[in-house]
């Protein structure tokens, strides 16, 4: 059997000496022993009056074992420092050994009562005030890797994880020859996660350098700096480090940290209700506008992204997510949610990279193709209350006053899942009601004198004008004085209004939170401890419905502390504390040694250039003449087929007798003024007519116009 001299054991008598992970696990012992390489532990005679003594018996004991023993054994001598240690730490936070071995502990008290024995590390502790000690409690191993990694940082030392699962995480220092070493894993008695080793101190030299002062890491250190110097520079960064953090960043790190401190602008102040939409560029090869864009607590849009594509499908939809997510992180972790036009390969790609994500359909959209299909007034109300309900026993009902007013629309919208455009189906963690995808559009109107311009003309004058914007928004936030925005203010008085039409009764719990409010024969239940309301309207916007204000007039309680974080002013600040760096003119740029970037293949698109969108049947006019009426055409017939949608140009159906003329006659009559329909078919056997919007081809013979073929059909001509 393998020992070590006294000599040897004096320079280390102060530490735990562990052959592997199983064997630390098991020194959290519950009054069992374990004889485990040679080490024999016996609950009853540590927590004795003789503690020392039996120690000195136990090491007695193991020097006496025999060396023909296969198994190996490892011989661990406890210093009287260490025996003092297990008998008194007890003691120094005035408990006493016996008792609390006789005391009779019930299963659900035993974990408080030995937590309160350990020290809880304090996650507000900044930086150099972050201490670390043995049997410290941790939340979570998160909690504790980024505790270990500040604790480093600050004493100018590098570390790794040797260890790093979800049970346990233990780190060592990176230089040879330096004992420190830190373990960490969850402890059965307090119910959580205890340091169970912590060898210290560091006996290596201290760097200026450090490999866990990465970007994220630094990210997080300038997010406050950043809200209170939002002008400060990459070279200002430098300096604050080594000013106040003592450690030296190359100029590289500091600009992707900063990059990813303005990132963290959407996160602070946005609701994580995300449009995606695309937009044609009207410029001369074409291509396509991909955006994704927020709001903010004040209902602005926040543009996140931006990207150019050829078009719209399932691949480049993909590319577009897998950047934006990467950048931002990812649905699992954050909860995004989405609201979309149903843009082409946009729900397969959603689908494929988020399941389970909540999409929302823009409401609009919808509106617009059930109105081609549905001219009615009455029926296209019925659908907006039905996109309007906030609970599903009112969406149930309006879709069923939907089914007795038109069993064919209701059977229409049916096709649609309600969790993508009702707000009884909405998810309530955005705390954003919204039907439409409106932040897209503004934002898709605000750049159509940008998009007719090149590409990288067209992306200056876009970062240009965020830039701005931000600004803007970043100045009027700063000036503005109250606890919530403005918009969110405005709701809350619109819901203080109708709060008086609402009678709360209580219904006697003893918080004092739980009401029925009345508005004869309504009723709704309101949990103001819950922020939570029948009507879902508080859950849903973050804002409280005139029901819960009637509550909390009762309790004399002011509306504004139960508005959402989401709508104070500090999140609105937060929101614009990030901005967009400057950059120089494109005579200035560093030419690149890679190839140039060819363009896109060029294809011209039928017809003239349209500068204006296409607006929708039944879309308000944007005329700017409003003092005038639209006018309204009628439906154009054909007249070779009678079917409406289309001219005789343009008819690829049967000929028939019964079509229209222009004053709506239906023609009989055969001879010179006959229609086309009247041609009469080549005699011989019949070949297949192939037709096209330019010209038709009769079997295998030459294309003849349709020129051609009106002016047969009037001279009466055949066509062989």
């Amino acid at each position: 059997m393998g020992s070590r001299n006294d000599h040897e054991v004096g320079e280390e008598e102060n530490l735990e000496v562990y052959d592997d992970d199983r064997q630390e696990d098991q020194f959290e012992y519950e009054g069992t022993e374990h004889f485990d390489s040679g080490v024999y532990w016996d609950e009853e005679r540590i927590f004795n009056d003789n503690a020392e003594g039996h120690l000195g018996e136990q090491e007695e004991h193991l020097g006496n074992q025999s060396d023909s023993e296969n198994e190996e054994q490892v011989v661990v001598r406890i210093s009287p420092t260490a025996a003092d240690m297990v008998i008194s730490s007890d003691e120094e936070e005035g408990y006493i050994s016996e008792e609390l071995v006789d005391k009779c502990i019930s299963d659900d008290d035993k974990g408080e009562e030995e937590k309160a024995k350990y020290p809880e590390f304090d996650e507000k502790a900044i930086f150099e005030d972050i201490q670390l000690q043995l049997n410290m409690l941790f939340p979570n191993l998160t909690v504790f890797k980024k505790a270990v990694t500040d604790y480093n940082i600050a004493i100018g030392r590098v570390f790794k994880f040797v260890k790093n699962d979800n049970e346990r995480v233990r780190a060592k220092c990176r230089s040879e020859g330096c004992k420190w070493e830190i373990f960490c894993s969850w402890s059965n008695d307090v119910k959580t996660f205890k340091i169970k080793k912590f060898v210290e101190p560091h006996t290596c030299a201290r760097g200026f350098k450090n490999k866990q002062a990465n970007k994220k890491w630094l990210a997080a250190q300038l997010v406050d700096e950043l809200r209170s110097y939002p002008t400060m520079s990459a070279h200002d960064a430098f300096e604050w480090f080594k000013r106040c953090r003592g450690i030296h960043v190359d100029d590289y790190q500091i600009y992707r940290a900063m990059k990813l401190a303005r990132k963290i602008g959407f996160k602070a102040g946005c609701r994580p209700l995300i449009g995606l939409d695309g937009c044609f560029l009207k410029g001369y090869y074409g291509g396509q506008l991909l955006s994704a864009v927020a709001q903010d607590g004040n209902q602005h849009f926040y543009v996140i992204s931006v990207a150019v594509v050829g078009q719209e499908s399932r691949d480049t939809w993909s590319w577009f997510l897998t950047n934006l997510l990467g950048d931002i992180g990812q649905y699992s972790d954050n909860g995004w949610n989405f609201i979309s036009n149903q843009q082409k390969g946009l729900k397969l790609a959603l689908e494929e990279l988020c399941p389970g994500a909540p999409h929302r359909n823009c409401v609009l959209h919808i509106w617009r193709n059930f109105y081609s299909n549905f001219k009615n007034m009455d029926l296209t109300k019925q659908l907006w209350k039905c996109a309007r309900s906030t609970t599903m026993v009112e969406f149930e009902h309006n879709m069923m006053v939907m089914k007795r007013m038109n069993e064919a629309a209701w059977a229409w919208l049916k096709r649609f899942n309600p969790d993508a455009w009702t707000k009884a189906g909405f998810s309530d963690y955005p705390k954003n009601d919204n039907l439409l995808n409106n932040t897209c559009e503004q934002f898709n109107s605000k750049i159509v004198k940008f998009r007719g311009k090149p590409i990288i003309t067209m992306l200056e004058e876009i970062r240009c004008y965020l830039m701005g914007k931000m600004n803007k928004h970043r100045v009027r936030a700063n000036s503005f004085v109250g606890p919530i925005c403005p918009v969110a203010q405005s709701r809350l008085e619109k819901s203080r209004k109708d709060s008086s039409y609402w009678t709360p009764e209580w219904v006697g719990d003893a918080d004092g939170y739980k009401f029925q409010v009345w508005k004869r024969p309504q009723c709704k239940v309101v949990d103001l401890g819950a922020a939570t309301c029948s009507c879902r309207m508080w859950q849903l916007t973050g804002i409280p419905c005139a029901h819960a204000i009637a509550c909390m007039a009762y309790n004399n309680l002011e509306p504004e502390k139960y508005v959402h974080s989401w709508y104070s002013t500090e999140r609105w600040r937060a929101t614009y504390v990030p901005y967009i760096e400057p950059i120089t003119g494109e005579s200035d740029w560093h030419r690149t040694e890679l190839p140039p970037i060819k363009p896109p293949a060029f294809k011209r698109p039928s017809g003239r250039p349209k500068q204006r969108r296409r607006q929708s049947e039944g879309e308000a006019s944007t005329s700017s003449n409003s003092s005038k009426a639209t006018r309204k055409y009628g439906e154009i017939h054909c007249s070779r087929c009678g079917k409406t949608g289309h001219n005789i140009r343009r008819c690829m159906n049967e000929a028939t007798n019964d079509a229209p003329d222009k004053r709506g006659n239906r023609r009989t009559s055969r001879g010179p003024n006959a229609s086309d329909a009247q041609v009469e078919a080549p005699s011989g056997p019949s070949r297949p007519i192939i037709g096209s919007q330019d010209s038709i081809i009769l079997g295998p013979s030459v294309p003849v116009s349709v020129g051609s073929i009106r002016s047969a059909s009037h001279s009466s001509a055949q066509v062989d």
